[in-house]
């Protein structure tokens, strides 16, 4: 296992391609988490993440927000909220 949302990444993955554009439908990826225990393992995590968010982008259904602005959340139990 090791890396985390997996199963739910996919499934949400699945539900938001399969949406009608709205416009003004954004959504933010924010950073997997290594939790393999093993530093060597973060390349994985974070290529998963990059990964992710190019696809959600090149699908044109949706707004993505950038992983240089969802970095900063990597570490933190902040998760920001509402229209910005």
């Amino acid at each position: 296992m090791g890396i985390l949302p997996g199963g739910a990444v996919a499934i949400g993955t699945a539900y938001w391609l399969t949406r009608p554009k709205k416009a003004g439908l954004t959504v933010a990826v924010l950073p997997l988490r290594n939790l393999t225990g093993s530093p060597d393992k973060q390349y994985l995590a974070d290529k998963s993440t990059e990964a992710l968010v190019t696809n959600l982008a090149r699908t044109g259904a949706l707004n993505v927000v950038s992983s240089t602005t969802t970095r900063r959340y990597a570490t933190s139990s902040k998760i920001p909220s509402g229209n910005r």
